[in-house]
């Protein structure tokens, strides 16, 4: 039971490590000047973190992907935050997973939900191409 607790806690934690990138992206010149409609990889120049991606269709309408670990075939674990209005976001189950997608995205076009955090706006995720 103590071991289920701290493992949540270790989770939480790292969630909410990840949400001061988040508001450094947001705040930074390239994520302002990135072209809208669009994925557009950044440098990734965050402790922990190896890619980061982001998809603009305005500057309060965005999703950003945090990449902190790859893999095998570009799979990969990490973080994902997004002010992009639920009906512009494809929810959506394969084989059991619960995925994530943005039109034309590229990148975000399956993104693979392991939790969500506030209001299901930044969520752990990864992708795992077999």
């Amino acid at each position: 039971m103590l071991l289920v607790i701290a493992l949540i806690f270790i989770i939480k934690r790292s969630g909410r490590r990840y949400s001061r990138v988040f508001e450094e992206i947001i705040a930074s010149d390239s994520f302002k000047t990135a072209e809208h409609f669009k994925a557009v990889k950044l440098e990734a120049k965050y402790d922990g973190v190896k890619e980061v991606f982001i998809y603009k269709k305005s500057l309060e309408n965005y999703i950003i992907l945090i990449k902190t670990d790859i893999g095998y075939k570009g799979n990969y674990h990490g973080y994902c935050y997004t002010t992009i209005k639920s009906n512009d976001i494809i929810i959506n189950e394969l084989n059991g997973r619960t995925y994530l997608s943005v039109e034309n995205g590229a990148v975000f076009e399956e993104i693979y939900l392991k939790e969500s955090y506030e209001n299901k706006k930044s969520f752990r995720v990864f992708f795992d191409l077999n």
